[in-house]
């Protein structure tokens, strides 16, 4: 009788204890639901829309100075045509002076840095007889490269050059994510594959598609939560993200042949619809008499795995050399010498992420400035 009571008492208490538990779970994810819902800085969704044509891009006229990413907060400001400016302005159709175009993801965005730190807008600070203006946006290929450039010059606007910088995840992008659909706009295909990392397919997993979309979803609604959760992931209770781990699957192709997740014609495929779209843009800009530039840089995993003559830098080299571009920018040597003069890569790149800080976006710019004269 007295050890059923005992295991009564004892069960008793750790059902309390479980209870007590869960109340404070759901409690402390109430309190972090209300805080985000508290706009304590812009939900990207704001000012990242859906475009018919070329599926994203941001809301024209738009600004903020609580812009967030990397743990740190920035001012966003965007033009009539929503592209990235350092202010909100009307862009004339007409240039008044030499006009160039830039075009790229989240690294020529600028993602995590106010624009006067962002390469472009170095490169625009450093050359004030051109004007600047910078198309890019997070998670563009040149799938969408192509019809932000049409787009552009369907609404009637002039300009000299477009330069491009080709991104590292660009081949992933073009060979699986993007798919031009019959009626002419772009689907973005939900399989999430190379968000995995080259260790998992090694150990034989594969990586869950719906854990990187959980992860997006989880920082703006959840906050405090998905802090906790990046500093559990990286063993550590130290304010900041975790430091970032290279060997990342959309970063890896340049090393590697063999990886998954780049559709059935593996990365052969995906280069081939990446170079088969550049192309398309490089007769386009021809039949309207515009000079084309590329310009190429390294993931932590280049400087990490790979070399200094990536496939990356001689696949666009090549390229280049064919479709006649005007210049060739590689920031492949700046960034590789960097790394080995402080041994070290992390400090050119945001904590706890792959995007440039204020330091890797000005060895950009540098180079950009100087062989652009």
């Amino acid at each position: 009788m007295i050890r059923t009571e005992l295991r009564k008492a004892i069960l008793l208490r750790v059902a309390a204890a479980v209870v007590g538990l869960a109340v404070c779970a759901i409690g402390f994810l109430a309190l972090d639901y209300a805080a985000g819902k508290l706009n304590l800085y812009d939900d990207e969704t704001v000012y990242r829309i859906r475009d018919p044509r070329f599926h994203h891009t941001f809301a024209p006229m738009y600004s903020t100075k609580r812009a967030h990413w990397g743990g740190a907060f920035y001012e966003m400001y965007t033009n009539n045509l929503g592209f990235r400016d350092a202010s909100t302005r009307i862009v004339d159709k007409v240039p008044s002076r030499h006009r160039v175009v830039f075009l790229g993801d989240s690294f020529a965005e600028g993602m995590g840095l106010p624009w006067q730190e962002t390469f472009v807008g170095r490169f625009a600070a450093l050359n004030p007889d051109i004007e600047v203006l910078n198309g890019a946006v997070g998670s563009y290929s040149p799938l969408l490269y192509l019809e932000k450039t049409k787009w552009l010059l369907d609404q009637g606007y002039q300009f000299d050059e477009l330069i491009v910088y080709i991104d590292i995840s660009d081949i992933a992008d073009d060979g699986i994510v993007y798919e031009r659909m019959p009626d002419g706009s772009i689907d973005r295909h939900a399989d999430m594959c190379p968000y995995g990392y080259v260790a998992e397919i090694d150990a034989g997993a594969h990586p869950i598609p719906v854990v990187a979309v959980v992860k997006r979803k989880l920082a703006p609604a959840l906050p405090a939560t998905y802090l906790l959760y990046r500093m559990l992931s990286a063993g550590s209770f130290k304010p900041g993200p975790p430091t970032y781990h290279p060997g990342f699957l959309r970063g890896m192709w340049t090393v590697r042949a063999d990886l998954p997740c780049y559709g059935d014609g593996g990365v052969a495929g995906a280069i081939a619809k990446t170079t088969q779209n550049m192309d398309a843009l490089a007769t386009l800009l021809k039949a309207h008499g515009i000079a084309l530039s590329v310009g190429v840089y390294p993931w932590p995993e280049q400087l990490v795995y790979d070399s200094e003559e990536s496939l990356q830098v001689r696949l666009w080299r090549e390229w280049c050399a064919k479709a006649g571009c005007r210049r060739f920018f590689n920031h492949f040597p700046d960034l590789f010498a960097h790394a080995q003069a402080e041994d070290t890569w992390s400090d050119m790149y945001i904590q706890g992420d792959l995007h440039f800080n204020a330091l890797g976006s000005r060895l950009i710019a540098e180079r950009l400035s100087r062989e652009y004269r």
